[in-house]
């Protein structure tokens, strides 16, 4: 089996002099200094290179690049006084030419200049039809910059100035080995010009729109001189630009951001052992990608949306106002009302691309990122993919920290029998945020091809990707499909034939037998190789069960295709509550996800690397499978869009509490759970209870009514055998290196394992003054060891106030505490947030083993009372905090 990989796009760090996050491109504060402004420019633009060259040279040796291959990130340089861009003219449109320096250092070779005239010359028509006038008629200036690059290795790419300084625009650009490449970033910089002083505030629009629009112009026959290797133009635009084949498998929540490059990164080094220095390059990639879907479908989108862009660019950090002008100009263009994209109207669409979320959203975020390799197969090659994933914490304000973790895959074959590729694929090591394995995942099915569900657990996060084992090219069969995916939530009876059919308008293109969930084809058309809009449809037994338009670029394409998929309502309650998400949310970020201004939010989540809470905003994100406190002014329902095929679905535990979520939209209960522990076979919740994570999961008891609020404001909490959806719960891990906790549908076929036999007896305790009740369990067994996490459970920790009860035992609050049959131990039962003067119940109540008799003695007390059960010891309440030792009478 081969190990190399396909050349992957790489992007260079970049310096930001003065800029806040929400900025994209270079900032070169003037004032403070005084240094000349050209100095200023060219120091920014020599870390640049300097950090591009160190980049580049990485990528090389990992990819076995030749050491001449040439990487660059057009760039747009404003210049600032006092943090405020100097003033520039927004609006005169018309177009531009180019003025070059005829000597000097700032001049081209002539054959170098005469290339950029003629690329400029050539292009231009295309670069209007698309793009549209520049903003800015008039001489845009070209220079040299070449030289200002201290390591020789590698080209940091052009930069354009909208005000040089001098009043003049400007395009800084290098000297390019490959004409083929000096066309590609020669174009992307030519449109920097012709924004011209009208960028974006968020670099998913800045770049989104300039670099689809490149992958446009110099895909269309005839934009670039005739001189030119268009395949060498393309190998330049898959290598740095497009993305768009797995533009599925990797729209994930992780990309969102204001901006792609976070600022602590621009000018740091990147760390060592073939690290990608963060999750930017995919960024840019998806970006282009995304903006691509519009041209595909309607060539002069991102003419119309420029032009009423520049009517108010002022606009440019205002995102709804932004998406808004989406919809005129999609309207526009095709002369409708409401136009749809892919089926959807612009927002709606917008919101389901996690590339164009530009809320900043704190935490750990975590992506996985399979590429399919398909050459050089061999042996039993079946389905070999390179595996990904990018570990970073996003903090406030913006700065990404690129984390390091041990993460145990997990790969599912259709069935959700975990698969075993080889041993050096079941473990991924992460350093400056990157790791990777290659598998090859086995032919299980007897040649057939199914559905590979990846997931990538990291600390309490985790990351999935769906994978079609066997569908695009084998050992066997090695001639490359072009067309290829999988479905999940499509529930199939023996029998029942299931196909995808792709068309573009009424032409029907291919029809595609789906094999456990897996299919494949090679597709002829220019109707599907080109730019094309597509609509993709799966039947079960000819009948139509999923109905989906998408849009592409020039090459093959890879689907996600989720039967069930839709808005899920979620009740909140007014007041405290525990809650959770079933479904995967087109924006984790909480305000998104509410509805609600940030200062209006008062939300917690437990992080057990810091045994405590962090309360909103120091996290700002919840998704799927995690669990969250959230306060709630009145009673509301949220609907909540997202990706929610009811499939198996896996929660990443870490050691310690966990506050997690029902991810399915059905109650599950514990026996139709499974634990993963780094590369054993699944357990049973049963099997696994008391050794990789404890045997209690926890849910959230609101108390009773506040006074003042007029809802519960306090709680407790109470162990419950199911997890109900829109609920989160704790659970606790007791695994060192984690855990991954799975939850099945009903719909899935779920093996049962061992259960481990009861024995002992167990009695509840229950205290309750009518309003407030709480519960502990005490209990002897005979394989109880004292205080073991096997048996015994310990309290959740405690966030609100409200009445509890709880065990001491060992220095720990437990809700659980058995000893060992046969023993003289006794139990001390504490009882907190009592209201003093109120008269309690404290109820005991057999729930396995027969009856007990018992002596109860309040802690301070030397009075005594004998109770069997069931039975009721009646006090009134003299301290917020009572105790009493409870012991077996014989």
């Amino acid at each position: 089996m081969i190990k190399s990989l396909r050349p992957v796009a790489c992007f260079v760090a970049i310096l930001t002099v003065a800029a806040g996050f929400a900025q994209s491109g270079l900032w070169v504060e003037l004032s403070g200094s005084n240094v000349p402004t050209n100095h200023k420019i060219d120091q920014a633009l020599r870390v640049f290179g300097k950090n591009a060259a160190k980049l580049t040279r990485a990528i090389r040796a990992r990819q076995n690049m030749p050491a001449s291959y040439q990487f660059s990130l057009p760039q747009t340089i404003t210049l600032a006084r006092n943090g405020k861009a100097l003033e520039k003219k927004s609006y005169d449109p018309g177009d531009i030419t180019l003025v070059f320096d005829s000597s000097g250092a700032r001049s081209f070779p002539t054959a170098y200049k005469d290339l950029l005239q003629d690329v400029f010359t050539t292009a231009k028509p295309t670069l209007d039809i698309i793009f549209g006038q520049a903003a800015n008629a008039g001489p845009v200036l070209v220079k040299n910059y070449d030289a200002d690059i201290g390591d020789r290795d590698a080209v940091a790419g052009g930069a354009f100035l909208p005000n040089n300084g001098s009043g003049q625009p400007e395009i800084r650009f290098p000297v390019y080995v490959s004409p083929e490449a000096t066309a590609v970033n020669f174009i992307h910089t030519l449109l920097l010009a012709y924004l011209g002083p009208n960028d974006f505030s968020f670099d998913a629009f800045q770049e989104g729109v300039v670099r689809a629009a490149v992958m446009k112009a110099v895909r269309t026959p005839g934009a670039l001189p005739a001189a030119l290797d268009l395949n060498l133009v393309d190998s330049a635009v898959q290598n740095t630009y497009d993305v768009g084949t797995f533009y599925d498998w990797y729209n994930q929540n992780a990309l969102g951001g204001p901006t792609f490059i976070a600022p602590n990164l621009k000018d740091e080094p990147l760390p060592a052992g073939g690290s990608l220095g963060g999750i930017y390059l995919l960024r840019y990639q998806m970006a282009g990608s995304a903006w691509q879907k519009l041209i595909a479908q309607n060539s002069g989108f991102i003419k119309e949306f420029l032009l009423r862009y520049y009517a108010d660019p002022s606009i440019r950090n205002n995102v709804p106002a932004l998406i808004a002008v989406g919809q005129v100009a999609l309207d526009a263009v095709t002369g409708t009302t409401n136009a749809k994209i892919e089926g959807k109207t612009f927002a709606q669409w917008a919101s389901e691309q996690f590339i164009l979320d530009t809320k900043l959203t704190v935490g750990p975020r975590l992506l996985v990122q399979p590429i399919p390799i398909t050459s050089s197969l061999g042996g039993t090659d079946f389905g070999v993919f390179d595996v990904s994933a990018t570990y970073f914490n996003t903090l406030p304000g913006g700065n990404e920290a690129l984390l390091s973790a041990t993460a145990y895959p997990i790969f599912w074959d259709q069935t959700y029998n975990r698969v075993f590729p080889s041993a050096q694929d079941d473990r991924m090591d992460i350093a400056g945020a990157y790791g990777s394995v290659t598998p090859n995942f086995p032919d299980i099915n007897g040649g057939q091809p199914y559905r590979c569900t990846i997931d990538i657990p990291v600390g309490d996060r985790i990351a999935r990707a769906y994978v079609p084992a066997g569908s695009i090219a084998t050992a066997v069969n090695p001639t490359e499909n072009n067309c290829y995916g999988t479905i999940t939530g499509l529930t199939v009876v023996s029998g029942q034939v299931v196909q995808v059919r792709v068309s573009s308008g009424t032409t029907v293109l291919s029809t595609m037998t789906a094999r456990n969930g897996a299919f494949g084809g090679l597709i002829a058309s220019s109707l599907y190789t080109e730019y094309a809009r597509l609509k993709v449809e799966v039947l079960r037994a000819s009948v139509v069960q999923l109905t989906r338009f998408v849009n592409k670029g020039p090459g093959s394409l890879a689907l996600d295709l989720r039967i069930g998929e839709g808005p899920v309502s979620v009740p909140l309650l007014k007041g405290i509550q525990l809650a959770s998400f079933p479904t995967s949310p087109n924006s984790t970020n909480l305000s998104d996800l509410l509805g609600r201004a940030p200062n209006q939010i008062l939300a917690a989540t437990y992080d057990s690397s810091v045994a405590d809470y962090l309360r909103y905003p120091d996290f700002s994100g919840i998704g799927r499978g995690q669990g969250a406190f959230l306060r709630n002014e009145a009673a509301s329902s949220l609907t909540v869009n997202g990706q929610n095929a009811s499939v198996p679905f896996a929660i990443a535990l870490k050691p310690g509490w966990n506050l997690i979520g029902n991810p399915l939209g059905e109650v599950v209960p514990t026996s139709k759970m499974q634990i993963v522990r780094t590369t054993e076979s699944p357990k049973t919740f049963s099997e696994a209870s008391g050794v990789d994570i404890d045997s209690s999961v926890f849910s959230f008891i609101r108390g009773a009514n506040d006074a003042a609020s007029g809802a519960p404001e306090t709680g407790n909490y109470a162990i419950v055998t199911v997890l109900e959806p829109g609920k989160g719960y704790f659970v606790r891990c007791l695994a060192p290196e984690g855990a991954t906790l799975i939850l099945f549908p009903s719909t899935s076929i779920f093996r049962p394992g061992l259960v481990r036999p009861t024995t002992g007896w167990r009695i509840e305790a229950t205290v309750t003054d009518g309003r407030d009740t709480a519960r502990a369990l005490l209990g002897k067994t005979p394989t109880a060891t004292g205080n073991s996490g096997r048996e015994d459970s310990l309290m959740p920790p405690r966030l609100v106030g409200g009445l509890a009860a709880s065990l001491e035992a060992s220095g720990n609050d437990h809700a659980v505490d058995l000893k060992h049959q046969g023993s003289n131990e006794s139990f001390t039962l504490r009882l907190d947030s009592l209201k003093i003067g109120v008269w309690y119940n404290l109820r005991f109540d057999a729930k396995r083993g027969g009856e007990r008799n018992l002596n109860v003695r309040n802690y301070l007390e030397f009075f005594s009372k004998n109770i069997r059960t069931p039975g009721v010891y009646r006090f009134r309440a003299d301290a917020r905090t009572v105790r009493f030792v409870i012991t077996e009478v014989r």
